[in-house]
């Protein structure tokens, strides 16, 4: 078995050069907003304020001492998924959206209740997760999940789900009353082979784990969508997207893209001033970026502040993900451009993942721009 690293929680903290990392991975990645202002409150008054929100739809809170953060802990746990168990995400609109399934919010619940019900798995369980893309509007989209399900042809007929195993060339088919069991066996074959990921027990798979959760949502009516640029806020923007939640139906749906989506809130741009800029993907979504050196000892670049300039420069509508080191936290799949800081430079894969060889070494931001402008030429 081999692990890449490994993911805190909020049980098990993990150093970071700004404090105790925790990460929070709320159910059905969703709050209500009174739960929201729980997060955030718990953030500002035992970490630094920092919260950011994942690929995963999670929610990582930065600045904490080993006594601040099991305080947090407890503010904040009943949120929480169960711990050392695999996670689950859904698509965000999920019964929502009346394009989607009709069947998925209950297949969330008993998926959610099998999951709850296996072993607890320390040190494994923690990389491992499921998506549930019951379609519609904002679809999950490529995600390198180790089980995937899928709902076949027009989501309103329930046509049934597809369900896949990273790893294996073959999917499966089956009728809505069956999913369930066919991942809770899946899940028991996991458990007894003491892999990592579903691919491990595929010999050949890695190159079956790649792929891009690049996703563009278009403007969806009845729903605002909240920008987070590189998935970075603070405590009092949290709380400002709560209240502006309240507008809606009080739920904050979290989701993979750095975007915060809020069903039925009003249009309010001047209370949030990148609220909505979701017209086709929102502002540098598409350039992805880790905390960089200024949270992170394992990172000698400030990358926030590098894929900003990216941004500027028309690479927004680009797919780049500018990473403090090889371990590519802030978008595990691949890139069209990925640059990785290594001693204050950046080394740049083309077509891959952070860990991938790259194709140049040791470059500054402007020799990136020089060398690979045309890559985003081409996409804008």
């Amino acid at each position: 078995m081999s692990l890449r690293g490994w993911c805190p929680s909020l049980a098990e903290p993990m150093p970071a050069a700004d404090g105790l990392l925790v990460r929070l991975r709320p159910r059905l990645a969703r709050l209500s907003a009174a739960e929201a202002r729980l997060v955030a409150d718990a953030a500002a008054r035992h970490g630094n304020g920092a919260i950011e929100l994942t690929n995963r739809g999670n929610l990582q809170l930065r600045g904490f001492s080993a006594a601040s953060a099991a305080a947090a802990a407890a503010m904040i746990g009943p949120l929480d998924q169960p711990v050392r168990r695999p996670g689950l995400l859904t698509a965000p609109l999920l019964g929502v959206d009346p394009a989607a399934h009709p069947a998925g919010e209950v297949l969330a619940a008993r998926l959610g209740a099998v999951i709850a019900a296996l072993p607890e798995v320390s040190g494994r369980a923690e990389k491992f997760f499921i998506t549930l893309d019951g379609g519609g509007a904002a679809g999950l989209g490529a995600m390198g999940a180790d089980i995937a399900m899928t709902a076949a042809g027009p989501a309103m007929q329930d046509a049934g789900w597809v369900l896949r195993r990273d790893g294996d060339p073959h999917a499966v088919f089956c009728a809505t009353d069956a999913v369930v069991g066919v991942v809770e066996g899946w899940l028991r074959d996991w458990l007894r082979a003491g892999v990592a990921r579903m691919r491990e027990m595929f010999p050949g798979a890695e190159a079956a784990a790649r792929g891009s959760a690049a996703v563009t949502v278009d403007r969806i009516p009845g729903v605002a969508m909240v920008s987070v640029p590189f998935g970075a806020m603070d405590a009092a923007r949290l709380r400002a997207i709560a209240d502006r939640a309240e507008s809606g139906d009080g739920v904050l749906r979290l989701t993979p893209w750095r975007v915060i989506m809020l069903a039925g809130a009003r249009a309010d741009a001047d209370a949030d001033a990148d609220a909505d800029a979701d017209a086709g993907a929102p502002a540098g979504a598409r350039v992805r970026a880790c905390v960089g050196r200024l949270g992170c000892a394992a990172a000698s670049t400030d990358t926030r502040a590098d894929a900003a300039l990216l941004a500027a420069r028309l690479w927004a509508d680009c797919d780049v993900h500018v990473s403090g080191c090889a371990k590519g936290c802030a978008h595990p799949m691949a890139a069209a451009l990925t640059l990785v800081g290594r001693d204050g430079r950046y080394d740049v894969v083309v077509d891959g993942r952070a860990g991938d060889a790259p194709v140049r070494l040791g470059l500054g931001l402007a020799d990136v721009v020089a060398q690979f402008g045309m890559l985003a030429d081409a996409a804008v």
